[in-house]
């Protein structure tokens, strides 16, 4: 019973991430097609709640590492690379979202920051989907995989889907 309440927090923490970061992920993303004011006003939109919405992320993976240890212990492994990656374009992204309000003349760098951190994150995200969905090697409960079946195209390509969607 307890592990049905586990997983239903869970599916709901990864929704509300999905939805709720997903819109900062996309106006980061979408802030590097315009410029001037249209941007500014994109950034002034999420800037009040973007730290928030990404705090389901965290509840999520403190779920899945305090209740679901061994499928914690098999994707951990599996993707190393997408994840670290994907959480270097976060921090860009924060980093980027924090500074550019302070910045006058470098503002630019932070905007290019604040799109390929959002780009970066998005894809990554797509990637280790696209990656769990295709099927990683188990062995004895333990991951068997070279840490690499996310180079493979149905992951590039759900990294692109995540993206473009």
């Amino acid at each position: 019973m307890l592990t049905w309440f586990w997983l239903v927090e869970f599916a709901f923490s990864m929704a509300m991430y999905v939805v709720l970061d997903g819109f900062d992920l996309g106006v980061g993303v979408l802030s590097g097609m315009v410029g001037g004011s249209l941007r500014d006003e994109m950034v002034s939109s999420i800037s009040p709640v973007w730290d928030g919405n990404g705090t389901w992320l965290v509840v999520a993976a403190s779920i899945l590492f305090g209740a679901f240890p061994v499928v914690y212990s098999v994707l951990l492994p599996a993707l190393y690379v997408p994840l670290a990656a994907m959480l270097v374009g976060l921090i860009g992204r924060g980093v980027a979202l924090e500074f550019r309000h302070a910045a006058s003349g470098t503002r630019w760098i932070w905007n290019v920051v604040l799109c390929l951190g959002s780009l970066l994150a998005a894809f990554m995200q797509g990637v280790a989907a696209g990656a769990y969905a295709q099927g990683l090697p188990v062995v004895d409960m333990k991951y068997a995989g070279n840490g690499l079946e996310w180079l493979s195209p149905f992951p590039l390509w759900c990294g692109l889907g995540l993206v473009l969607g």
